[in-house]
């Protein structure tokens, strides 16, 4: 039974690295790369490099997607439409700050200065 399920374990971690080798994410390595660098930390596999990339796009994904909810619950019925006719939502640094505050991140400043 152990044997089993440590052979799963191997082979989700096979396809897991094979997804990563074929995946090119919308963040570049080299920036993850670079921020690591400028935090003194050194990535010497690029595999993990890829790993950071695509989970900073799903994460990015998920606050984005989280915005556009919030934009559309504000502008309700309201939302501005293109020529085309087509609805056209736009992003504003309240609605992401909030989205980002859902995730854990406070990007609001002091109000006081």
């Amino acid at each position: 039974m152990a044997e089993q399920g440590a052979e799963e374990w191997v082979r989700k971690g096979r396809e897991i690295r094979e997804a990563v080798r074929e995946h090119t994410p919308a963040v570049p390595v080299e920036l993850v790369e670079y921020y690591a660098k400028k935090q003194g930390l050194s990535i010497k596999d690029p595999q993990v490099a890829k790993i950071i990339a695509a989970s900073t796009e799903e994460f990015l994904g998920r606050v984005l997607g989280d915005a556009l909810e919030l934009t559309k619950k504000a502008q309700g019925q309201a939302g501005n439409v293109r020529k085309d006719g087509r609805p056209q939502d736009t992003l504003q640094l309240d609605i992401l700050a909030k989205a980002l505050k859902d995730s854990g991140i406070n990007i609001s400043g002091n109000q006081y200065l």
